[in-house]
């Protein structure tokens, strides 16, 4: 396992601060090829993402918003050679031991366990059964497997993403915001850095540069929210 591991290391503002566009030239340079792929990724996507948005009375540019800085960064071959790397350590052991971003979402398996997790204590029956968000909470293989098959497709991706949002939306219940754009923000923040995390500590990531663009991930480049901000201001 040790080894398995040291496989997966070597692969691999303040609150509510008001949004500044990206410059152009900056997402130019550093994204051009990548956002067209997303963007045509989008396109091609496009009835589905409408269609699940639609059943539970979400925007479907917001969600999209949220998980867009993730598609300019999805590699194909990367994420197969990490995928089959990894999903059958994390069948067998569980995330503890193997936990790696999957699709275009780039969603974790802990994720994906936290999100089944809140779900089923936030979502009402009806919500969950739309989504087939009924799994259970049990962590054994059975589970892990189906996991990561779900998190393997698209279909499964935007249920886990509708999810997330629908619990977000539970948990900022006392929060206002003051527009669609704080609102994305925060989300935005909240997907990248972990939900679960609290105020404190997701106000300060949202001020931070915390979005990686090289294909090792030497240093960050941008506030991952910015990215969210601008191509939904597009």
């Amino acid at each position: 396992m040790m080894i398995m591991k040291k496989i997966y290391l070597i692969m691999m503002l303040f609150f509510f601060s008001s949004f500044t566009p990206l410059k152009e030239d900056d997402l130019k340079h550093e994204f051009e090829k990548e956002y067209r792929e997303a963007n045509a990724w989008l396109k091609q996507h496009q009835q589905l993402i409408q269609s699940k948005a639609g059943m539970h009375g979400i925007p479907p540019r917001m969600l999209m918003a949220i998980v867009f800085p993730e598609l300019i960064r999805y590699n194909a071959v990367y994420d197969f050679m990490e995928t089959t790397a990894l999903s059958i350590l994390y069948v067998q052991s569980g995330a503890r031991y193997a936990d790696f971003s999957i699709g275009h979402f780039q969603m974790k398996p802990s994720f994906a366990e936290m999100v089944e997790q809140d779900a089923e204590k936030l979502l009402d029956p009806a919500t969950l059964k739309m989504l087939n968000l009924q799994w259970g909470v049990v962590d054994d293989e059975v589970q892990r497997r189906a996991r990561i098959n779900r998190l393997e497709s698209i279909d499964g991706q935007m249920d886990y993403l509708v999810a997330f949002y629908r619990i977000m939306e539970q948990r900022t219940r006392s929060m206002k915001f003051n527009s669609d754009e704080e609102k994305l923000r925060y989300y935005a923040t909240c997907y990248n850095c972990g939900y679960r995390k609290g105020a404190e500590e997701i106000n300060r990531a949202m001020k931070q540069k915390s979005f990686y663009t090289g294909k090792f991930m030497t240093s960050p480049t941008y506030n991952y929210a910015d990215i969210s901000l601008d191509w939904y201001a597009r």
